[in-house]
């Protein structure tokens, strides 16, 4: 323990000694662990943020729309010449699954302007959808209830706000029971739901609920329909997908062999294309952080190699009062590793603070987990190591007859 002690306060008089050669030398290497931390906390707040809206889907549904999910352009042009999904395809899909769902709802999309107490919100999202809808999505409520089966039946004009709805139209005051309108139209406001927050500051709660016979009375028939279904169980969510699909194409007359010509997306398949999107971002994360890594390492190098050149009859002393090659070989060893590790703690220092500035700028979560420190500084020392022999092995193979006539 006493000689590793010895050999941490001969690193640190060497660093003392060249300050400024010291600073250079860490440099590249905390440039490259921030790079890194930066880009994983990003990418891992997202992650997270993201599987929590997909999770707000519920685990056991789906959704049947006419584009499914679009991953190239030809996808999307292939999928824009497709029909419209209508409330009546969705009634005629729910008859012929009848018993085999456990909730069904459709939801209508359109942007209407929001009036309340003098304050207008324009072009606010506003789904018209069936009173299980509350069940499929598992939004909470924050203050007052859902709408009825009963008050869907009657189209009844009562609408359940997002949060940032609620507080830009009333602010501190309670909305329940209030009169607002939308789209030129009085709703009477039932209930608000649970703040969800922003993401790349695009919120998550300007939208409006109302019954869907509602939005088709008062707003017509020519908008986007999707349709949901939540099955039983997770076991019987396949079973349910593959059916929903059949009786769909059976209510759009599809003939054996032809394509769908609608999507049918799933939780896990969204999770799935999810990761195959930032596995992407991950896999340009490790080789741009390697890359940096590596010209922090050649730079090491090279700044030990000036340090064995300008310590050589330092070396020469040492060995002439008995130390061995193994010692030499360890002490510039250690100090390489010591070069790395502070530089990588540092690096994740900045990395961390850098993420957290840059997602409060564009109010996107940010999350450091334990796994991406351990990871960058585990890459640090082998860095470290790996570029840290050849000038320990040059320092550790001098003859000490030669290096004491170093002058």
């Amino acid at each position: 323990m006493t000689g590793l002690i010895d050999l941490f306060k001969t690193v640190f008089a060497s660093w003392r000694r060249h300050p400024m050669r010291s600073v250079l030398t860490t440099l590249g290497i905390v440039i490259a662990v921030m790079t890194v931390v930066t880009i994983l906390s990003l990418v891992g707040g997202l992650d997270n943020f993201v599987r929590e809206q997909i999770g707000s889907l519920g685990a056991n549904s789906f959704i049947i729309s006419r584009t499914g999910i679009i991953q190239s352009e030809e996808e999307w042009l292939e999928a824009s010449k497709r029909p419209l999904i209508t409330l009546d395809e969705y009634k005629s899909l729910v008859r012929k699954l009848k018993g085999r769902y456990l909730y069904a709802s459709p939801r209508v999309r359109g942007w209407l302007n929001i009036e309340a107490g003098g304050n207008e919100l324009r072009f606010i999202r506003t789904h018209g959808v069936g009173a299980d809808m509350y069940n499929i999505n598992e939004r909470p409520l924050t203050e007052g209830r859902y709408f009825t089966e009963a008050e869907l039946n009657r189209r009844r004009p009562v609408a359940v706000l997002g949060y940032e709805v609620a507080d830009e139209l009333f602010g501190d005051t309670d909305p329940i029971g209030r009169e607002i309108r939308i789209g030129g139209r009085r709703f009477t406001v039932v209930g608000v739901y649970t703040e969800q927050g922003r993401l790349m500051g695009q919120s998550t709660d300007d939208f409006v609920d109302i019954p869907y016979t509602a939005f088709r009375k008062h707003f017509g028939y020519r908008h986007p329909v999707n349709i949901y279904l939540r099955a039983h169980s997770q076991e019987e969510l396949a079973g349910l997908m593959y059916e929903a699909e059949q009786a769909f194409r059976a209510v759009r007359h599809l003939k054996p062999g032809e394509p769908n010509d609608f999507g049918v997306v799933s939780e896990k398949l969204l999770v799935s294309v999810f990761e195959q999107m930032t596995g992407v971002i991950f896999a340009v994360m490790i080789v741009v952080g390697g890359i940096s890594l590596i010209v922090g390492g050649i730079g090491i190098m090279n700044v030990m190699l000036v340090a064995v050149s300008d310590r050589t009859r330092e070396i020469g002393i040492r060995k002439a009062v008995g130390a061995k090659r193994s010692d030499i070989l360890r002490q510039f060893l250690t100090e390489a590793l010591l070069v790395t590790t502070v530089g990588g703690l540092i690096g994740v220092g900045l990395g961390a603070l850098l993420g957290h500035l840059i997602g409060g700028a564009v109010e996107l979560p940010v999350e450091v987990s334990a796994g991406s420190v351990v990871l960058a500084l585990v890459f640090c020392g082998v860095v470290g190591v790996s570029f840290g022999i050849f000038p320990a092995l040059k320092a550790a193979r001098l003859d000490p007859i030669v290096a004491l006539q170093k002058t």
